[in-house]
């Protein structure tokens, strides 16, 4: 199963926004998907995941289909998180729950200014991407580096994050009922990888917190400065963090 990259078209996006009413999609919610000042309070959200172990993933779809028109919807933070339930939310259900919200706006567009719109895309997007040419081409030791998954969302690093933590439950579990030295490569080897690999996905994840709680309070000053110090810490991570070998 592969990953789709998130390739957003700016005029799919400006048609969403259209179509938007700048309403959250989710029934009878009047949260409003940008402030009075353009400020993003909303999550551009995919009906289809674009990460196998998201919400309704579909390994057979192509990065045209899952970033398309059809696949996408504004929701509010609350109900990005809900929908991700796929028993109750199926892909029918929510292309029915975009739909219905749309007729409601059919009339009465709602529009961003272009500085704003690409601004909303471009500085997370530009910064992950950044991320990602660090960590692919740029890391000290590339036979050692940590891979980072640069497009994964929150629901994907705590996904990451869990699997690991069964990996440290498994090892910590020989450690308990025996050491001996034919397990001198867990102790010394495998456990700290594990943790590194943990360590990592949790600095990921609080910039990724940060970053929406920053969407909520765009002019808190500490996050800003919080938010700044962790990407400028993750950017070494990107590029020194190795495994034990």
């Amino acid at each position: 199963m592969q990953k789709f990259p998130r390739k957003y078209k700016q005029e799919v996006i400006k048609a969403l926004l259209a179509r938007s009413g700048n309403r959250c999609a989710f029934p009878n919610c009047d949260q409003p998907l940008f402030t009075e000042s353009n400020l993003p309070i909303s999550q551009l959200c995919h009906i289809e995941a674009v990460s196998p172990g998201g919400p309704r993933y579909n390994g057979d779809t192509t990065v045209e289909r899952v970033n398309s028109y059809e696949n996408l919807l504004f929701l509010c933070y609350r109900h990005h998180k809900e929908t991700d339930d796929e028993t109750m939310y199926t892909v029918s259900r929510i292309r029915q729950m975009k739909e219905d919200h749309e007729k409601q706006f059919a009339e009465e567009h709602f529009t961003l200014s272009e500085d704003s719109l690409s601004a909303f895309l471009g500085e997370i997007n530009s910064y992950w991407e950044s991320i990602e040419q660090i960590n692919v081409d740029e890391h000290l030791f590339p036979e050692q580096k940590v891979d980072i998954d640069a497009t994964a969302d929150s629901e994907k690093i705590l996904a990451d994050i869990n699997e690991q933590i069964l990996n440290l439950h498994e090892l910590s579990e020989i450690f308990r009922k025996e050491l001996k030295r034919e397990y001198f490569e867990l102790v010394c080897l495998a456990l700290p990888n594990v943790i590194t690999r943990l360590q990592v996905l949790v600095d990921q994840l609080e910039i990724r917190i940060v970053e929406l709680k920053m969407a909520n309070e765009p002019d808190k000053e500490s996050l800003r400065i919080r938010l700044s110090e962790l990407r400028e810490n993750f950017r070494g991570t990107a590029k020194s963090t190795g495994l034990n070998d």
